[in-house]
């Protein structure tokens, strides 16, 4: 036997989520409908829900007190009304059976594979087929293309891209990369300044804090002699306020930090606290496109001390699987702003965009192997 029970919401999601707190991961969604003229105002969607029945015998509902010397009063379900729906719901269960709960299990499952593959976290992947089977519940088709179409719209409804630096404004923009040893910010830091400044003739200068790296020091301040731009050096958090000032005519700084260890929180947070003090920084979090999406949010958690605006990935030529960032975008609710892809300077930078971001979803990966 199967529970079922009739909800009014706004949209068919709104309703699942419903269907789902008063019966849990096993709610199944059985019809959806546009609401009869005159009950409007109960939401835009009348929607059915089911769930099998526990195999457990529920205990018997106690009989109603009878009203002393009065008559036996019979339940309504005799009520013309209450039969025909009591009807409707019986045939309706039967015919879904396997129609809805095989569109749930056939045709969503490979969808629910290719989000798993690209290593979207688990939570995420059961967000986006709820989305997609609502829309089908709406009438949206449910051909392979079009089920892919409806993931990466509920995907892109998730993200947001936002190629910019700096604090809008601001006279002048500062920018700061911060991240895990290892993720590629002074490389970044040098393709963003070269992109960003240079080709839009903007004046730079760069200003590293990372002096605990073996050659750091040396290595932007290499990139900075090929540029022809200042490049200051600050040892410790009081000493970023006077070199922010000697460069206060510049359109453009850029501030390179150290790759912090789990070690290093105590350093790590005198210099979160070093930026944090000057407003006009604009901190972005550099992450490995590579990280797994199981180490994502202790990164997040970690890096949070810094309170970034948005997020770059880096090293995207090492993998195929975007679902950690897209995660890592969605756990944050921060926006994303520039791709690396590579170690050429400046080619291998990239604005943030959906398309590249949910391309595995551009066709299944049978196909994708097919063509390769």
């Amino acid at each position: 036997m199967i529970r079922v029970k009739s909800y009014f919401a706004n949209t068919v999601e709104e309703a699942l989520v419903l269907g789902r707190q008063d019966f849990g991961d096993e709610a199944l969604l059985l019809e959806s409908k546009r609401t009869r003229e005159g009950e409007e105002h109960l939401g835009a969607y009348e929607v059915v829900i089911g769930c099998p029945r526990s195999d457990t015998p529920a205990s018997p509902a106690p009989e109603p007190a009878l009203p002393s010397g009065g008559p036996a009063v019979r339940p309504a379900v005799d009520s013309p009304s209450i039969r025909a729906e009591l009807d409707r719901m019986s045939n309706l269960i039967q015919h879904l059976a396997a129609n809805t709960l095989g569109m749930r299990m056939a045709e969503l499952q490979p969808l629910a594979a290719e989000l798993a593959r690209a290593d979207l976290a688990a939570e995420l992947v059961q967000q986006v087929v709820h989305r997609v089977q609502a829309r089908c519940a709406e009438g949206g088709a449910r051909s392979t293309p079009a089920l892919l179409v409806a993931a990466r719209e509920a995907l892109s409804r998730m993200i947001r891209c936002e190629p910019d630096l700096g604090r809008a404004g601001d006279a002048q923009r500062t920018i700061a990369l911060v991240g895990p040893p290892g993720c590629g910010k002074t490389t970044t830091l040098v393709k963003l300044a070269m992109r960003l400044g240079l080709q839009c003739q903007k004046s730079i200068a760069f200003v590293t804090t990372d002096t605990y790296r073996i050659a750091a020091v040396d290595q932007l301040q290499a990139y900075a002699a090929i540029l022809g731009v200042p490049c200051a050096v600050v040892e410790h958090g009081g000493a970023l306020a006077h070199a922010l000032s000697s460069l206060r005519g510049k359109d453009l700084v850029f501030i390179d930090t150290p790759g912090f260890s789990p070690g290093d929180w105590d350093l790590a947070s005198e210099w979160s606290r070093a930026l944090l003090a000057h407003r006009q920084i604009a901190t972005q979090l550099v992450l490995n496109g590579a990280t797994r999406t199981a180490d994502v949010d202790r990164l997040l958690a970690d890096w949070r001390i810094f309170d970034p605006q948005s997020l770059i990935f880096t090293h995207l030529d090492e993998t195929a699987a975007t679902g950690s960032i897209l995660t890592a975008a969605i756990h944050s609710g921060l926006p994303i702003s520039f791709l690396s892809a590579g170690q050429s300077v400046p080619e291998d930078l990239d604005p943030a965009g959906e398309e590249a971001l949910l391309a595995f979803l551009a066709q299944p990966a049978a196909a994708r192997s097919a063509a390769a």
